[in-house]
């Protein structure tokens, strides 16, 4: 696989937010360079562009980790239980 394709198949894979896909991608990007694949300007920018959208990926990830731990501490908070917990063994 040629760089050009590795980048663009990366960028595309960040696009639908596919994590398996831009692992392997990323890693067929790597190989391309290392066999001697010369990044055009294009291919910097789709990488620029590809860093960009896993950024925002990993913040809508930590969003969302936020918002699920506030929907937990609400649900477990109306409860009202208190736990019952022999610590006698």
């Amino acid at each position: 696989m040629t760089l050009d394709d590795a980048s663009s198949l990366a960028l595309s894979a960040a696009e639908a937010g596919d994590l398996d896909a831009l692992a392997l991608a990323m890693e067929l990007r790597a190989e391309a360079i290392a066999a001697g694949g010369i990044p055009t300007p294009e291919i910097i920018a789709d990488g620029q562009r590809t860093i960009e959208l896993l950024q925002a990926l990993i913040r809508a990830g930590v969003l969302d980790s936020a918002r699920l731990g506030q929907v937990l501490a609400g649900f477990t908070g109306s409860l009202n239980v208190s736990p019952n917990i022999d610590y006698r063994a």
